[in-house]
C-alpha cells in the first residue's frame, strides 16, 4: 500500500470515529430533557444531605432530568476546574453549587447557565447577591443566631467562657463568628476565639479550646463539619458541651443544634429549579430563601456525658437524638 492511500485511509478512519463521538455527544444531550450540573465542595454529612434532598425534589417536580455530579473534595482550585468544565458543557441546563466556595467558582467564571446555590451562610458577603449576579439565585443555611446562643445560656447557666471554633479562611464561618461574639456579649458569656486555616489544625485548636472556654460553639463551617467526630469525641471526654449550627453534627455527638434541615434546603433548592427551567422564571426573580427550624436538637448520651439538665420550657421543642 502506498503513501497516498495510507493517508487516506487513515484520515477516513479518523473521519469515522469522529463522528461517532459526535453522535454519542448527541445522543448525550437529548437523553433527558434537563440536564443539571451538581459542584459540590466537600463531602459531608450536611452538604450530602442538600444535594440528595435536591435530586429528590428535582425527580419529582422535573420529571425526566439527569445529574452530572462533581466534588471539589475541599479544594478550592478544583472547584474552579469543575466549574470551567461546567460551563463549556453544552448539555448542562443549570448548575447546584453546594456551599460557598462551589458558588464563588461559578460566578467567578461568569457563566450565561444559572446557579443555584445552597449551604450558603451569607449570600451578601460571598459575593452572590451583587447587582451584576443575575444568574443565581439560592438557599441559605443561615440561623438564627440570637437564639443559637440564648440555648447555650439556657443549657449551661453556669458557663462562664464560650469557645468559638472556626476556620477564619471561611466567609460563612467569619461572617456568623461575628454575630455570635455580639450576642454572647449581650448574655454575659465571654466569647473566646479558637480559629484554625486547615483540619490539620483542629486537634491543636480544640485542646485549646477545651482548656480555655466552658463550653464550644461552632458555626456553619465545612472545617469543622468534616472533623466533627473528633471534635465532639474529644469534647465529650472532658465534659466541655459543644454546640453546632448544623443539626446532623449532633448525631455526630455534639450536645446541641438549632439550625437548619439540609435535606428540607436541598428540596427548596429543588423547587427553584423547576422555577427556572419549566416556569421559565429568571433567578433575579427570586430572593435568598432561608428555610425556617424551630426545632432544637439534643444528644441524649452527650447530655448525660456532660450533665446536662434540659429546662422544662425547652422540651417542647425538643427532639432527642443519639448517635
Amino acid at each position: 500500500m502506498n503513501i497516498r492511500k495510507m493517508t487516506v485511509l487513515i484520515t477516513g478512519v479518523l473521519a469515522l470515529c469522529a463522528l461517532v463521538i459526535a453522535l454519542k455527544s448527541v445522543r448525550h444531550k437529548t437523553k433527558h430533557r434537563f440536564t443539571v450540573g451538581i459542584i459540590q465542595t466537600a463531602s459531608h454529612p450536611a452538604l450530602d444531605a442538600v444535594r440528595e434532598g435536591f435530586k429528590t425534589q428535582a425527580l419529582a417536580t422535573l420529571g425526566d432530568v439527569g445529574f452530572i455530579e462533581q466534588n471539589a473534595q475541599g479544594s478550592t482550585s478544583t472547584a474552579h476546574l469543575i466549574a470551567q468544565s461546567f460551563n463549556q458543557n453544552q448539555s448542562i441546563d443549570l448548575v447546584l453549587a453546594i456551599a460557598t466556595p462551589a458558588a464563588q467558582a461559578m460566578t467567578a467564571i461568569n457563566t450565561p447557565k444559572p446557579v443555584i446555590f445552597a449551604a450558603v451562610t451569607d449570600p451578601h458577603a460571598a459575593g452572590l447577591c451583587d447587582a451584576q449576579q443575575k444568574n443565581i439565585c439560592g438557599v441559605t443555611d443561615s440561623i438564627d443566631v440570637a437564639k443559637q446562643c440564648a440555648l447555650v445560656r439556657q443549657l449551661t447557666p453556669a458557663a462562664q467562657k464560650v469557645a468559638l471554633i472556626f476556620n477564619k479562611g471561611e466567609i460563612n464561618a467569619t461572617s456568623m463568628v461575628a454575630k455570635m461574639e455580639h450576642e454572647l456579649s449581650k448574655l454575659g458569656l465571654t466569647p473566646v476565639m479558637c480559629c484554625v486555616t486547615n483540619e490539620s489544625e483542629i486537634p491543636a485548636a480544640t485542646a485549646s479550646a477545651c482548656s480555655k472556654a466552658d463550653v464550644l460553639l461552632a458555626p456553619i463551617d465545612n472545617t469543622v463539619a468534616s472533623t466533627i467526630d473528633f471534635i465532639a469525641q474529644m469534647a465529650r471526654a472532658k465534659k466541655i458541651p459543644l454546640f453546632v449550627s448544623d443539626n446532623l453534627l449532633v448525631k455526630r455527638g455534639a450536645l446541641a443544634a438549632r439550625g437548619v434541615n439540609y435535606h428540607t434546603s436541598g428540596m427548596v433548592a429543588g423547587d427553584l429549579a423547576h422555577k427556572i427551567l419549566v416556569e421559565h422564571q429568571t433567578p433575579s426573580q427570586t430572593s435568598a430563601i432561608t428555610p425556617a427550624c424551630k426545632t432544637i436538637f439534643i444528644n441524649k448520651s452527650t447530655a448525660q456525658a456532660c450533665t446536662i439538665t434540659i429546662p422544662q420550657e425547652l422540651t417542647q421543642i425538643i427532639e432527642v437524638c443519639d448517635e
